[in-house]
């Protein structure tokens, strides 16, 4: 387009197109880098509105005064990257519904009521991510499968720091999941899961806790100083795998088995725990513990209620009662109602075992 003027041809450039202004309530559509922070929001912040796209926040804030909504959410979408965001004061601080194959990484959910909330989503991968001081729980998956969690800090959360429901076959590596209200890791009714190398400790009451969960496998895992204890696997959790684990120097217990059956307990280490290393109880049977050491506890290895469970080359030394003490009565081992074989036992206070011959050398 041209105009004249004073006899001279001008061109006239069409106008530049402008960005509109992201802001509380936005839909983000392409690849976004924020410029700065967004919020207090009283309502959403962003919406992540197409899949294959990145959101870059460069350490900017998404905040709310209403506490609220949610901080970002993405609800049927895939192949998203989040990544530099802090999200603070909403309901949920990253909403991901029905979402699948998304990355999240190095975002910060701090002082929401959940951090990062995922529900009937998959395939997400999430690392180097906080949630921490949150009113309820880190990070939650609800009907939320094969999901990747790696180096995440979930700490100081009011209830858990990660809790599953329903949630089977995710893997969790390295995270640290310390001085939460309740649990570290809440494992509710979620199977084939696979933990390694993660941390609770410090939490008010179990470092890892299953139920109603089976067939998961945890490895490398350490529980310390929780408020009760260390590893509990509650009311059917079965056949699950624990390997080289650490339920040291909690309030009660290092690894509990309370109605659960037919796990396989390895080379695990529950030492100065204030009342017992490790526990059978009510109707946990047929289970397998070898090679594990309780050491400095109340009492090593305390059984009740509970039948056909084998014990061999397990170590329970310097104990104040007892290294192993069972309450059953049966056609195992002793008269007990399990089968000890290989068992070591010295320097406890009381005795090697009640009743005497599930261990050696000391009587």
């Amino acid at each position: 387009m041209a105009a004249t003027i004073l006899g001279s041809s001008l061109t006239l450039l069409p106008a530049p197109a402008f960005a509109a202004k992201i802001d509380c309530g936005s839909t983000i559509t392409t690849s976004t880098t924020l410029k700065a922070d967004i919020g207090p929001c009283s309502g959403d912040g962003l919406y992540v509105g197409a899949s294959g796209i990145s959101l870059n926040c460069a350490g900017h804030t998404i905040s709310s005064n209403t506490g609220s909504d949610s901080g970002i959410s993405l609800n049927g979408v895939s192949g998203v990257t989040v990544k530099n965001c802090v999200v603070t004061g909403f309901d949920y601080g990253f909403a991901l519904v029905t979402t699948s194959s998304n990355k999240l990484t190095r975002n910060t959910a701090e002082l929401n009521d959940f951090g990062f909330y995922l529900n009937g989503s998959s395939g997400n991968t999430f690392t180097g991510d906080t949630a921490s001081n949150n009113g309820l729980t880190g990070i939650v998956l609800s009907s939320s499968p094969s999901n990747t969690f790696k180096g995440d800090t979930v700490s100081g959360n009011h209830f858990d720091g990660f809790r599953l429901d329903f949630s089977d076959s995710n893997t969790f590596t390295r995270n640290t999941a310390n001085d939460n209200g309740y649990q570290g890791l809440d494992i509710v009714n979620s199977s084939s899961n696979t933990l390694t190398s993660n941390t609770g400790s410090g939490n008010g009451q179990y470092g890892f806790f299953f139920v109603g969960s089976s067939g998961n496998t945890l490895a490398n895992n350490v529980a310390r100083d929780n408020g009760n204890q260390g590893f509990l696997l509650y009311s059917i959790s079965d056949n699950n795998k624990l390997t080289n684990n650490t339920g040291s120097g909690n309030g009660q217990y290092g690894f509990v088995l309370y109605g659960s059956s037919g796990n396989k307990l390895t080379s695990n280490t529950a030492n100065g725990n204030i009342y017992y290393g490790f526990v059978l109880y009510s109707a946990s049977n047929n289970n397998k513990l070898s090679k594990n050491t309780a050491n400095g506890n109340d009492m090593g290895f305390y059984v009740e209620l509970a039948a056909k469970n084998r014990l061999t080359s397990n170590t329970a030394n310097s104990n104040v009662e007892y290294g192993y003490f069972d309450l059953t009565t049966g056609s195992g081992t002793a008269g007990t109602a399990n089968a000890y074989s290989l068992d070591e036992c010295s320097s406890n206070l009381v005795g090697g075992s009640s009743p005497t011959g599930l261990c050696a050398p000391q009587p």
